[in-house]
C-alpha cells in the first residue's frame, strides 16, 4: 500500500494481501483510504472490514468482500456507501435532528420508512402521538432513555403493552439510523419484565410429526407455514431465514434436507442443519413453483430470493414479521390437548 499523509491508497489486491501477522500483536489496525474521505479498512486477527468515520463516530458498513460474492462489500461498494453517508450528513442530519418529534413525524417519517422498509400506517403515527404528547415538542437529538424511564415510571399499564409503544418509538429512530440523520439509536433497547397474566399452554408430549401437521391445517398463507416450520425444524432465527435464498436449502434424493446459515445474519456463527419432514418439503416446492409459473411475483415476494426489484431497480431486501406472524399466533392446536 502507498502510504500518503497518514492515509493509504487502499486497492482490492492490497486488501487481499494483508494478513493477521500485519498487527505485530495488535488487536487492530486502521487503514485510512486516501482516495475516499472518512473511509476505513479496519484489519483484525479473523476479519477485514469497512468503516465510515461520519458525525465524529465510527459507522460498520461491512466486511471486505474479495470475490464479490454477496457476502460483504467489495471495495467499490464500499467507497460508495461512505460518499453517500458523508453526503447525507453533511446536507440533511442537522436539519433533521434539529426538528422535534412531531415535527419530523408530521413531515418525514411516512416518506423515510417508505424508502426503507414497510410503510408506517396512520394508526401507529396517530398511537405514537398519544401515547408520547410529552415528546411532541422536543427536539430529536435531545431524546434519551430518561424519557423512555420517567414515561415508564409515570404509565399504570401493564408491562406487555407499555413494550408496544415503546417499539413504536424506538422504530423511529431505527428509521432516522438507516437515512443516517443519526449514527446510533438513542433509544437503547429496554428489558419489560413479564407481568406473569399472560395464559400458556404446556405441553408434555409432542413430536415434529403432530406439530407439523397442525401447521399445514391452518388457514394462513404459504410463506408463514414456511417460515414457521423451518424455524421449528431448524432452531434459525427469524431474520436468518426471512433472509435466506433458494441457493442455501438443499433437498436430498432421500428426503434429507441441508439448511445453510452463513454468518452474516447469524449470532450463532456459520453452520448447517439437516432434518428430514414431508410438509416442510411441501411448502418449499410450493414457493418455488410459485417462483417460476409467476416470475413478476419476485418484485414483490421476497422470501427465498436474493433481491427484490423496485421501479425496475434492485435494492435491498426489507422483511418483516408480517410474514409469518398469522401462522405463528394462530392458537392452541386442539391435536394436543
Amino acid at each position: 500500500m502507498k502510504q500518503s499523509n497518514s492515509r493509504f491508497r487502499l486497492s482490492k489486491t492490497s486488501i487481499s494481501q494483508l494478513k493477521g501477522e500485519d498487527l505485530n500483536g495488535r488487536q487492530s489496525k486502521d487503514f485510512y483510504d486516501s482516495d475516499q474521505k472518512g473511509l476505513i479498512l479496519r484489519l483484525t486477527k479473523t476479519a477485514k472490514t469497512f468503516y465510515v468515520y461520519v458525525d465524529r463516530r465510527m459507522k460498520r458498513l461491512d466486511r471486505f468482500d474479495q470475490f464479490e460474492s454477496g457476502e460483504g462489500m467489495t471495495l467499490q461498494q464500499a467507497r460508495l456507501a461512505a460518499a453517500n453517508m458523508l453526503k447525507q450528513s453533511e446536507t440533511y442530519s442537522p436539519y433533521i435532528t434539529s426538528m422535534t418529534l412531531g415535527e419530523y413525524i408530521d413531515l418525514r417519517y411516512r416518506q423515510d420508512r417508505r424508502e426503507i422498509a414497510k410503510p408506517v400506517t396512520e394508526l401507529t403515527i396517530s398511537r405514537i402521538k398519544n401515547e408520547f404528547p410529552h415528546l411532541l415538542g422536543k427536539k430529536l437529538r435531545d431524546i434519551g432513555n430518561e424519557d423512555i424511564d420517567s414515561w415508564r415510571r409515570a404509565k399504570p399499564t401493564k408491562e406487555v403493552t407499555k413494550r408496544k409503544f415503546y417499539m413504536m418509538l424506538r422504530a423511529v429512530f431505527n428509521t432516522l439510523v438507516k437515512k443516517d440523520y443519526f449514527t446510533e439509536n438513542p433509544i437503547r433497547p429496554v428489558n419489560f419484565h413479564n407481568d406473569g397474566q399472560t395464559d400458556k399452554t404446556v405441553y408434555s408430549s409432542l413430536s415434529y410429526k403432530k406439530v407439523s401437521k397442525f401447521i399445514d391445517s391452518l388457514n394462513t398463507s404459504i410463506e408463514g407455514k414456511f417460515v414457521v416450520l423451518t424455524l421449528m425444524l431448524t432452531g434459525g432465527r427469524p431474520i436468518e431465514i426471512l433472509r435466506s435464498s433458494k441457493e442455501q436449502y438443499n433437498v436430498q434424493k432421500d428426503g434429507i434436507t441441508s439448511v445453510y446459515y452463513p454468518r452474516r445474519y447469524s449470532k450463532s456463527g456459520e453452520r448447517t442443519v439437516y432434518f428430514k419432514n414431508k410438509i416442510w418439503r411441501k411448502y418449499f416446492n410450493l414457493i418455488i413453483e410459485e417462483r417460476e409459473q409467476s416470475p413478476e411475483k419476485l418484485k414483490s415476494n421476497r422470501l427465498l430470493t436474493n433481491v427484490y426489484v423496485r421501479n425496475d431497480e434492485v435494492v435491498a431486501k426489507a422483511y418483516t414479521q408480517q410474514i409469518y406472524r398469522p401462522t405463528w399466533t394462530a392458537g392452541n392446536p386442539p391435536i394436543f390437548n
